[in-house]
């Protein structure tokens, strides 16, 4: 074996489950979704809360009419 074999060799896999936990292969679409899912829960929680602010004022306000609308006039 001459020094060509060193240099072409493959480097052995890590077949240790620390090692795969830190290895970037599985950090970075770990990462990535549990910022998306960040987002959404973000945007969603955000979208809820508008539903149920601007809803709660249109049943006000639909109630109010439908209530004038069955009164009798004199």
């Amino acid at each position: 074996m001459g020094a060509a074999s060193v240099f072409t060799s493959r480097p052995r896999l890590v077949a240790s489950p620390v090692a795969a936990r830190h290895s970037l292969r599985v950090r970075l679409p770990l990462l990535i979704s549990v910022l998306l899912l960040a987002a959404v829960a973000t945007f969603l929680g955000a979208a809820y809360r508008e539903v149920e602010v601007s809803g709660g004022f249109r049943v006000t306000r639909a109630g109010v009419a439908s209530q004038a609308s069955f009164r009798k006039k004199p």
